[in-house]
């Protein structure tokens, strides 16, 4: 997956047009089967369990990087850190 993201940016392999890469993004064999919720829907659940300064911090084609904090793990886990997650 990460060679196929990484060609798809030309940062190996031969550099492609924005058409090709369009191409291949919507052709790719894995699409029927990748089906994901929104990345403000999976914040929102993040939320709903207790995290916060939650967001979306990257998003590249499909990708996107989100996540946030619990303070509740703080306490749970004696050093006062609050637990953060990146998904």
């Amino acid at each position: 997956m990460m060679i196929c993201l990484l060609k798809r940016l030309w940062l190996i392999g031969e550099p492609k047009s924005y058409a090709e890469i369009a191409a291949d993004y919507h052709v790719r064999p894995d699409k029927a089967a990748n089906i994901l919720a929104a990345a403000e829907t999976q914040c929102e659940w993040l939320r709903e369990i207790g995290y916060t300064q939650v967001d979306v911090y990257l998003k590249i084609f499909e990708l996107a990087l989100f996540g946030g904090i619990r303070e509740s793990d703080a306490e749970a886990s004696g050093n006062g850190t609050p637990a953060v997650v990146f998904l």
